[in-house]
């Protein structure tokens, strides 16, 4: 964790904004449905299809959600494999030769 911080010093700000938004998104989307679908309970003259629409749009908002958080942990795991490669190519170039 620490070589990739200090590599790619934007990695913990990318994923903290990445989840952020995700959490941000699936909340905003959550509360807004929510308070459609207790307004359309009360006065709307076809309820179910209300209640449909609002259920779409907040399966939407948490497969947004979910594919943010999976972005930003592909993020973090891509900038560990390539310090993994990194080290492993080091350690192949840091060895001694074989004497016969």
């Amino acid at each position: 964790m620490a070589s990739r911080n200090a590599r790619y010093p934007m990695i913990p700000f990318v994923m903290f904004s990445l989840r952020l938004t995700a959490v941000l998104l699936v909340a905003g989307c959550l509360g807004t449905e929510i308070l459609r679908v207790v307004n359309a309970l009360k006065s709307a003259p076809h309820p179910v299809l209300e209640l449909w629409a609002a259920l779409v749009k907040i399966y939407g908002a948490i497969v947004g959600g979910v594919i943010l958080l999976v972005l930003a942990h592909v993020v973090a795991l891509l900038a560990d494999c390539e310090a993994w490669t990194n080290r492993l190519a080091h350690a192949r170039t840091d060895r001694k030769p074989r004497t016969q």
